[in-house]
């Protein structure tokens, strides 16, 4: 661990102070001549000034390469937590790196551990961007953690959530509460939450009160899994279990379980399945 700072830095104080009263004043000049003497000491005295120094701390692995890197600004680089300012945070991995900005935070120099605030924003050299308004990095773990609002863009989905836990660079993101997620061309997901995505593997999980929206149809179920296709990045299977409901067009089903596979756009039911045909609704859509 290296602590690289651009300059040396000072947290300096200059008072400049009046020339001293000159000698010779007699006592017939009385308190009034003193006091006037004092304010005027007073007034000449300057305000403390504070002196922004740049802050970079590096982290390198055994082998000399840098795990990561922290740049900012701060008026004390000698405090356990340090006020942070135009904060950029570089982690560097083997194959992903992230880059987070931030108007502000604070960074501990013991647990180097940092805290980021107001407009929080990463990136990553794959394509993903995260933006939120606080998070907290946690070193020991290497997890990005929010309570806050978070949204997560890459390729053609969007995913937004109530707090949000990043681990390793972002190849997986798990989003807490009252999750949407938007794919192209016209697909939506809502669930309760949890819901974790899995970038590296093109698999999401949705918990809890999950429900698709899409123009060949809807499905309500307890639990579902998406998978995308790795080339298109599209969605290419849905499985989904307990109380499954699907309705399209005309027809409703029930099941345990169902399996939706994109290539043949077929849906198979499983488990005490259940078809209920409307055909005043098949005349009318006719």
């Amino acid at each position: 661990m290296t602590l690289k700072i651009t300059r040396p830095w000072t947290l300096w104080l200059a008072v400049a102070i009046a020339a001293a009263v000159g000698a010779g004043c007699s006592r017939s000049a009385g308190p009034e001549k003193d006091k006037k003497a004092i304010q005027e000491q007073e007034e000449e005295l300057p305000v403390a000034k504070e002196e922004v120094e740049a802050f970079n701390l590096s982290s390198f692995s055994d082998d000399g390469q840098k795990r990561w890197e922290v740049l900012g600004k701060s008026a004390d680089l000698a405090a356990e937590l340090i006020a942070l300012s135009d904060i950029t945070a570089t982690a560097y991995g083997q194959e992903t790196n992230v880059t987070v900005t931030a108007r502000e935070g604070t960074f501990n120099r013991q647990a180097r551990d940092i805290e980021l605030r107001d407009d929080v924003r990463a990136v990553t050299t794959e394509g993903t961007t995260l933006t939120t308004e606080t998070m907290n990095w946690n070193n020991e773990k290497q997890t990005a953690m929010t309570d806050d609002w978070t949204t997560v863009t890459r390729d053609n989905m969007v995913v937004q959530g109530q707090g949000a836990v990043g681990y390793a660079q972002l190849k997986k993101v798990r989003f807490q509460k009252q999750v949407q997620v938007d794919m192209q061309p016209a697909t939506r997901i809502t669930c309760a939450g949890p819901l974790v995505v899995d970038y590296e593997r093109n698999h999401a999980r949705f918990h809890r009160r999950v429900h698709v929206q899409d123009p060949r149809g809807e499905i309500w179920a307890d639990r579902m899994d998406v998978r995308m296709n790795p080339k298109t990045r599209k969605l290419s299977e849905i499985q989904c279990w307990g109380h499954v409901l699907i309705q399209r067009e005309s027809q409703q089903s029930k099941s345990q379980r169902a399996v939706y596979r994109q290539r043949d756009g077929k849906i198979t039911l499983i488990g005490h399945p259940r078809i209920v045909f409307y055909p005043e609704q098949a005349k009318d859509a006719g």
